[in-house]
């Protein structure tokens, strides 16, 4: 995918990357960025490189996305 990033060999997602990988808006995209970011256990996960350049660990937002599912289906 033309905007994955690896450094170091861990692969981050930017925002857009997000949208166009997983059938989501970029509302929706947005609003789960703003709640990963706030997680105390994906501190350092979400990186902001500049104002307009975010980038995501991978692993870390797919993570996220498991379980966020995993509660909801708890429910």
């Amino acid at each position: 995918m033309r905007g994955e990033n690896k450094c170091q060999g861990v692969e981050y997602y930017r925002p857009c990357d997000i949208y166009k990988r997983f059938p989501l808006s970029r509302t929706t995209v947005w609003r789960l960025l703003n709640e990963f970011r706030t997680l105390p256990e994906y501190e350092g996960a979400y990186i902001t490189v500049s104002p307009r350049i975010k980038l995501i660990r991978a692993a870390a937002f797919e993570q996220f996305l498991s379980n966020r599912e995993r509660m909801r289906l708890k429910k």
